[in-house]
């Protein structure tokens, strides 16, 4: 009578040993992208999350940028050895000359990100996809929910797409992403327009608010 009971616990027992991995999954997120800058794209960037409370190894991640057209990869980068800690952002740029904080420089250096519409990426931990990212329409195997309004037109150098709230994923696109000013390295930001300013701020806080300065 009581052997349902312990095969219930059994199951349970197992299944605790997997929620740990499966929350690690999930701790690394796409978190902000700029794909088009007026003109030749020169300052493209891809920033990832670690939204959970604890290092992450990116070793075994790869980043296939997707082609919108027939749903395939077009380029694949493959993240080094590397340990990004909790809340930490991790930035893979086209050039390190004109994206700051930057920590993988890939090639090429112009156009490396496809704006077509649409386009996207997916994020893949040995091999499966953790997380996704469509732009300009939907991308076959790139979309979480739609992708339909996430639009960079290029006209703002320092404008991309990015989440917000910061590093919320409720595995929407179009509602986790939106038009906004990038700040890779640092926390995503409200601001939508005058990218190219500078932020008003008082002297005392310059400290803090030195990484928003446009």
């Amino acid at each position: 009578m009581n052997r349902p009971l312990l095969c219930n616990f059994a199951v349970l027992a197992a299944l605790s040993t997997l929620l740990p991995a499966a929350n690690a999954i999930a701790n690394i997120v796409i978190n902000e992208i700029d794909i088009d800058q007026p003109d030749t794209d020169t300052a493209e960037f891809i920033e990832l999350k670690n939204t959970g409370a604890s290092s992450v190894n990116l070793d075994d991640y790869t980043i296939e940028l997707i082609n919108g057209s027939n749903g395939l990869a077009y380029g694949s980068i493959d993240l080094p050895n590397v340990n990004l800690a909790a809340g930490g952002y991790y930035v893979i740029c086209a050039n390190n000359g004109t994206v700051p904080n930057c920590d993988l420089d890939v090639t090429p250096d112009t156009n490396l990100i496809q704006n077509g519409a649409p386009d996207g990426m997916v994020l893949k931990l040995n091999g499966s996809v953790v997380d996704a990212v469509s732009y300009e329409g939907d991308t076959a195997g790139a979309t979480e929910g739609t992708g339909m309004l996430l639009t960079d037109d290029g006209l703002n150098i320092q404008q991309g797409i990015s989440r917000f709230p910061d590093g919320v994923d409720t595995n929407q696109n179009n509602i986790d992403f939106s038009v906004r000013c990038t700040t890779p390295g640092a926390a995503n930001t409200a601001l939508s327009a005058g990218c190219d300013q500078p932020v008003a701020i008082q002297p005392t806080t310059w400290t803090a608010g030195k990484s928003l300065y446009r």
